[in-house]
């Protein structure tokens, strides 16, 4: 594997220093490396504003709302809002941090297929743009709720299309045997019923999410044109306007330079052609088009750093590359058999062609970063990347095997930010009795 191979799966400012080494942000990373230790992981601050401000010109800055369970913390909700886009946020501690961050409560779409009584009362108090409500008991928690605390609820209902998205099955939630959502037909329009004739509920529009990680474009245009379809059947039915339409996130990104990814702009011509088009076919107004980006926009923006330690080489030629991570800061592979491109931090340009199996930590036998990747001669001690770690490697971390949580560190012209610290082992009990 090459050079020109990695930069396909690599932030933007990725590039060979005059070292040798990998840079991003005009950061050397193995100076990172020494400065704020591994595992670590390094944020492309222009990858990142520059992938909001594709979606945002391409939508439209009140039709996009950032997919806060990706990755969250208060300095990145921040950044955020400053690119003037939306966030969906689970109820709850997303939620709660959206808000301490100082992000506008009434940006901010509320999403949760079994949120509490309390954390609707959190929602509500708040004042949040709008609720993104999945099932009937919740409905009649809010309709409780918004008469107790004498409030409108706006409402958002997600509806389920029955569209089969081509990716991993832990990453489907738009087919009818999901968690999420009521099942789109009459279950669906028992529920828009419902609520118009809630005096206390607002409906300002449908919502559709199909899966994650999707890279092929035509299920989202048959998504599209579904919602369409069943949005006008709701209006003729309800004499309701609904006026918006949420098509949810999901557009995959390239982890291995094989892999071939929509860009924002394919995405956004094909949702908005296959809305007004279906719009015209069975007469009715065409909706705004809402979406909830998270993964193409801080997947690709991250990288993480691991420092290699035993090296491991078997009779039948496998060799083991042990890292100073593993399912603890990134537990996508054992969980979605998630596949990712790793390179040599301190020499990235130079032939990378022994194939290893990068081997984390953890007392799992299960804890493999990688089975097939391509890396040159290391040597325990070396420093290596892990590309594409942005979306969710961090936001599912864990402390298995009492494992620290790595930092996260953001570089932008030679300079960092601290979006979260690295555990210290005190840490680890800050929460014993």
């Amino acid at each position: 594997m090459s050079w020109s191979e990695f930069s396909k799966v690599l932030p933007q400012t990725a590039r060979v220093g005059k070292t040798g080494a990998l840079e991003i942000g005009e950061y050397d990373m193995i100076q990172l490396a020494h400065d704020f230790g591994t595992p670590l992981f390094v944020m492309d601050l222009v990858e990142v504003r520059d992938r909001l401000r594709r979606y945002r010109d391409a939508f439209g800055p009140a039709n996009v709302f950032y997919a806060s369970k990706v990755f969250l913390t208060k300095g990145f909700a921040q950044i955020v809002a400053e690119e003037g886009v939306n966030m969906e946020c689970l109820a709850g501690g997303e939620l709660y941090v959206a808000l301490t961050s100082g992000f506008p409560a009434e940006r901010i779409a509320v999403h949760g297929n079994n949120k509490s009584r309390q954390e609707l009362i959190e929602a509500l108090d708040a004042g949040v743009g709008s609720i993104v409500v999945d099932s009937f008991h919740e409905l009649d928690l809010l309709r409780e709720l918004t008469a107790e605390l004498d409030k409108v609820a706006r409402i958002v209902l997600r509806i389920t299309p029955g569209v089969e998205a081509h990716t991993h099955d832990y990453l489907v939630t738009g087919v009818e045997d999901t968690k999420f959502g009521f099942t789109i037909g009459e279950t669906a329009l028992r529920a828009i019923d419902l609520v118009a004739r809630t005096e206390s509920f607002e409906l300002v529009g449908l919502h559709s999410h199909i899966g994650s990680q999707i890279l092929d474009l035509r299920p989202f245009d048959e998504a599209a044109r579904k919602m369409v379809q069943f949005l006008a059947q709701a209006r003729r039915t309800t004499a309701l306007e609904i006026p918006s339409l949420t098509l949810g996130g999901g557009l995959g990104i390239a982890y291995l330079p094989t892999d071939e990814a929509g860009s924002i702009e394919d995405l956004a011509k094909v949702v908005h052609e296959a809305v007004a088009s279906e719009a015209e076919a069975v007469n009715t107004p065409a909706p705004q088009v809402k979406v909830e980006p998270g993964r193409s926009i801080v997947g690709p923006s991250t990288l993480t750093l691991y420092t290699v330690g035993t090296i491991k080489d078997l009779p039948n030629a496998r060799r083991y590359v042990s890292v100073d991570g593993g399912m603890s800061d990134n537990i996508r592979p054992a969980l979605y058999q998630a596949r990712y491109t790793f390179l040599s931090a301190l020499r990235p340009d130079e032939p990378h062609d022994r194939p290893c199996t990068i081997a984390g930590k953890l007392c799992e036998t299960g804890d493999l970063l990688a089975h097939d990747a391509l890396l040159p001669e290391v040597e325990p001690g070396e420093i290596i990347a892990c590309a594409g770690t942005g979306a969710y490697a961090y936001a599912m971390s864990s402390n298995y095997n009492k494992q620290p949580k790595p930092a996260v560190v953001a570089v932008f012209g030679g300079e960092t930010r601290v979006l979260a610290r690295r555990e210290k082992y005190e840490d680890l009990l800050r929460l014993d009795g």
